[in-house]
């Protein structure tokens, strides 16, 4: 079985290479209470990795046999757990003059836990301590951050769970990925962050399958690049399976960039690497000065490169001082945009103040669900949305709803402008 990690504290699942019995972990659970109604053990977390979900989070059973020591107990547990352990619950009706045979007394992970999801595919999960994975959870920087990060075997992972960020002076993340190397950021906070260059909170260079994943509890707040692109987030990705995944729910408020793109979020995809949005992600009061996207510019390049967007995106108050107030997106050479749906509120920008598209030629852009615009404006062309079409072989879907209400075009295109 190959390497799959996933990390408890999101809730997720861990499967394990096979290994050899001389590797299996012993461990001499403690019973904390019991009656025969209820019962509860406790175990280190650096021992023990279950979790409550699988990786599509359908719910999981965890059974307990004590067959090594052919006691009369088979029950299913309840996972939970604090900072420090794991704690096993039942309520199941258990005798506990069983369960009080099971103090002091050494148990085999291999035998006697399983996962079952209630179907015959269920699989043994060894529940084996994992040190390719790195964890930071619940620590708070404050003037300097992480530095750098640098993942690159498929078998490694480096997490960053419920941390906090205030006022790193030079960037609070610097990921580099490669070779299928991952990395997440979960329910973490970055407050007044900020870099010379690019990358006011996260910078991020993922090639060769690389996977960054920030989860959608995270928020950028206040976050400036000085003299790049990216206030929150800057992300550069390059190959096939190489990815940026957005969580339902990531927030940028306040987020800039001066002489840079994306005051929010930038990002450049190239040869096949892909931007993708699994739901909603909100852009508040950002800007861009002296360049594009107020709120978030992404650039995809090369057939299989694309940016999609399976939520909303909101734009609420974006400038730029150039296109795209809200959002620029650029296509060209095969690559594709893919959007749901997408609001723009009270942008401004030069040209296509809500959203600006320029396409490049042989590219594919689409609008499935509501585009509503509302008091937009734009000082040149195209008050809520502009197409610029720069080569042949261009294709446009816009197959949801066109709402456009109070937006100004200074020149051309008050609403819309195609040119």
């Amino acid at each position: 079985m190959p390497h799959y990690y996933e990390n408890i504290k999101s809730c997720r699942i861990q499967r394990f290479q096979t290994v050899s019995s001389e590797q299996h972990l012993l461990k001499q659970p403690t019973i904390i209470s019991s009656d025969c109604g209820r019962f509860a053990m406790t175990f280190k977390l650096s021992d023990y990795c279950l979790v409550g979900h699988d990786a599509e989070f359908k719910p999981l059973q965890f059974h307990f046999f004590l067959n090594k020591d052919n006691l009369p107990l088979e029950t299913v547990i309840i996972p939970l757990f604090d900072a420090n352990s794991l704690y096993i619950m039942n309520s199941a009706s258990i005798c506990s003059q069983s369960l009080h045979q099971c103090q002091n007394r050494e148990f085999d992970a291999d035998n006697n836990l399983e996962v079952d999801q209630g179907n015959p595919l269920s699989e043994l999960r060894k529940c084996i301590y994992n040190p390719s994975i790195k964890e930071k959870v619940g620590e708070s920087y404050t003037g300097a951050g992480l530095g750098v990060i640098v993942v690159s075997q498929s078998s490694d992972e480096y997490i960053v769970d419920t941390c906090t960020f205030t006022n790193c002076l030079s960037g609070a993340i610097d990921i580099r990925l490669s070779n299928g190397g991952k990395a997440s950021v979960i329910n973490s906070q970055f407050t007044g962050c900020q870099s010379n260059g690019d990358g006011g909170a996260i910078y991020a260079w993922i090639e060769s399958g690389g996977i960054l994943t920030i989860d959608g509890q995270c928020r950028f707040t206040e976050c400036t690049a000085q003299s790049g692109g990216g206030g929150g987030i800057f992300a550069y990705i390059i190959g096939a399976g190489s990815k940026l995944v957005i969580g339902n729910g990531a927030i940028f408020d306040t987020c800039s960039c001066q002489d840079g793109s994306g005051g929010g979020l930038f990002a450049v995809m190239n040869s096949g690497a892909q931007l993708i949005f699994e739901g909603d992600c909100k852009f508040i009061d950002c800007s861009s000065s002296d360049s594009i996207g107020g709120g978030v510019s992404a650039t995809v390049r090369n057939e299989g490169s694309s940016v999609r967007c399976l939520g909303e995106l909101m734009f609420d108050n974006c400038s730029s001082t150039r296109s795209g107030g809200g959002g620029s997106l650029s296509s060209q050479d095969k690559a594709s945009v893919e959007l749901n749906k997408v609001t723009c509120i009270d942008c401004k920008g030069s040209q296509g103040a809500g959203l600006n598209i320029q396409q490049l030629i042989n590219t594919y852009f689409s609008i499935s669900g509501k585009a509503s615009f509302t008091r937009c404006e734009s000082t040149g062309v195209g008050g809520g949305l502009a197409f610029i079409i720069l080569g042949e072989n261009i294709e446009i879907q816009l197959t949801g709803a066109l709402q456009f209400t109070d937006c100004v075009g200074g020149i051309y295109g008050g609403g819309i402008f195609i040119g």
